[in-house]
């Protein structure tokens, strides 16, 4: 059998999660390496559980990719922030001024247009992981986060992570930054906003 190459087709487990979902995730992910390196490592690992532990350390930089909030079909000022027009101008006020030239007869994808705004995979490079903890009460505030629950295991990453809260987010090793930076934690405050 001839192949060119090996990936991994994986499913989250949304009843370790903490949250009320049922249903899992699937998708494919990539393996770094030479073709028998990533054909051993798709044996060692098939139909066995891969946690964050196995894969990633704290204090080593990630990049961390979701799909965005979606707004849906939204016109050029909300989806690019063009200027409403004034009272003179067509009683078309919140269109696009020019969409170019007669010649060539065709509009140019850079001309800002109604379309679908949010709900795009976005990625955030470069982010530091803090923590990965498999007990979640260590990190988890009085009640729970808010909305969220009450998770089995916590991984914690500095700055921000796209999309909205409880979507799925995948984190891979940083493609721009292959350094590690020790981690001293000092403080992890459990203080509730719920007050609880």
């Amino acid at each position: 059998m001839k192949y060119d190459d090996v990936k991994l087709v994986v499913a989250t487990q949304p009843e370790k999660s903490g949250m009320r979902s049922t249903k899992s995730d699937m998708f494919e992910i990539g393996i770094g390496g030479s073709l028998q390196e990533k054909v051993a490592y798709c044996e060692s690992v098939l139909g066995k559980e891969v946690s964050a532990k196995d894969v990633f350390k704290a204090g080593e930089f990630i990049d961390a990719s979701a799909v965005t909030r979606g707004y849906g079909y939204m016109g050029a000022v909300k989806r690019f922030g063009i200027r409403i027009q004034t009272r003179k101008d067509k009683q078309m006020h919140r269109h696009v001024g020019s969409i170019g030239s007669t010649v060539p007869r065709k509009v140019d994808w850079r001309v800002p247009q109604a379309g679908q705004y949010g709900f795009h995979t976005r990625t955030e490079f470069s982010k530091k992981l803090v923590m990965i903890e498999e007990d979640g009460k260590k990190v988890t505030p009085k009640g729970g986060f808010v909305g969220y629950g009450l998770p089995n295991s916590v991984i914690l990453i500095e700055g921000s992570v796209p999309g909205p809260s409880k979507r799925l987010v995948r984190i891979r090793k940083a493609a721009r930054v292959s350094k590690v930076i020790p981690i001293d934690m000092k403080y992890i405050s459990l203080e509730s906003k719920q007050g609880k």
